[in-house]
């Protein structure tokens, strides 16, 4: 009888353990269930998350820049302050189209481009792959020639009146975004 009992609670511990291995079991196996069905969604929402907190963080640091449309280049674009505070802006503009290019001439405003903003004459010839300085260009706002403090940063854009060599047409524009920050001349 005694040899009776000791098997019963034999077999009731093993029947325990292996009870007690299944809800061990069970929580990791649903864990993983849980992971191998929704785990990759999350996966892919955190690579989400990260690269646009990533890109935006880079776009608000993002410094001075100075893009050109397409067929030319701008490269270090300055924006200049005199003692009246009056912005103009100098930069050096490429053109990497297959024909030379005459400039005639440049604006320059902060927004879009009114009726009212004067234009500076350039008359430059850039050859293809070439490169010029462009200086002094005045910079309008609002029909008003724009003001701004030493050390502020501004977003402008130029507009080039140019055409090509033999060209029908009688001129061209393109537009030129900069922003930087002023320089005291």
């Amino acid at each position: 009888m005694r040899k009776a009992l000791n098997e019963d609670k034999a077999e009731s511990n093993f029947a325990e353990g292996f009870a007690e291995k299944d809800k061990i079991f069970g929580k990791g196996q649903g864990a993983i269930e849980f992971l191998m069905t929704y785990g990759w969604a999350i996966f892919v929402i955190l690579i989400v998350l990260g690269s646009l907190i990533f890109y935006f963080s880079q776009l608000r640091s993002f410094g001075e820049f100075c893009f050109a449309e397409q067929g030319f280049t701008c490269n270090d674009a300055v924006a200049t302050v005199g003692s009246n505070d009056i912005v103009n802006v100098s930069l050096r503009f490429g053109n990497q189209r297959d024909k030379a290019i005459t400039v005639i001439n440049a604006t320059c405003v902060k927004g879009e481009i009114t009726e009212h903003a004067q234009k500076t004459i350039i008359n430059k010839q850039i050859n293809p792959g070439g490169t010029e300085v462009i200086r002094n260009i005045q910079c309008y706002e609002d029909g008003n020639l724009l003001k701004a403090k030493e050390n502020q940063d501004i977003l402008i854009n130029v507009f080039i009146w140019y055409n090509l060599t033999n060209d029908i047409v009688p001129y061209r524009v393109t537009k030129v975004s900069i922003k930087t920050k002023t320089q005291r001349i």
